[in-house]
């Protein structure tokens, strides 16, 4: 059994592992919500155990993951947040406020080069 999405083949894996799903589909379905999500549940079950899964939201110590936010990335944030501290404390010292200017733009910099690559 070979399946056509978007002019693409899908792997015969695929494909076998869906069937089981579909055999219980018939058996056990009531109206078309109800096979609409096991159908869903089947494709996606099938499609994880093929492709794998990449985690996304919530890492076990309940707190949000965000792939691109790495150590380069919370040393320039923090290195922003002490320019403006100190810039705050005296603001008519204006090389603070440059030593602040320059770290705002190289923590978007920074930003903006991971958001890229993510």
């Amino acid at each position: 059994m070979t399946i056509l999405v978007l002019h693409q083949v899908v792997p015969p894996h695929f494909t076998t592992k869906l069937r089981p799903w579909f055999r219980e589909l018939s058996k056990c379905t009531v109206d078309a919500e109800v096979e609409r999500r096991l159908f869903k549940a089947a494709v996606a079950s099938s499609a994880g155990r093929v492709c794998g899964w990449k985690r996304y939201g919530v890492a076990s110590n309940g707190k949000n993951v965000t792939p691109r936010w790495n150590q380069e990335l919370k040393d320039a944030i923090r290195a922003k947040k002490v320019a403006y501290k100190g810039w705050l404390h005296n603001k008519a010292d204006s090389s603070l406020h440059s030593r602040y200017a320059e770290a705002r733009n190289s923590a978007a910099l920074t930003v903006k080069k991971f958001k890229m690559h993510s």
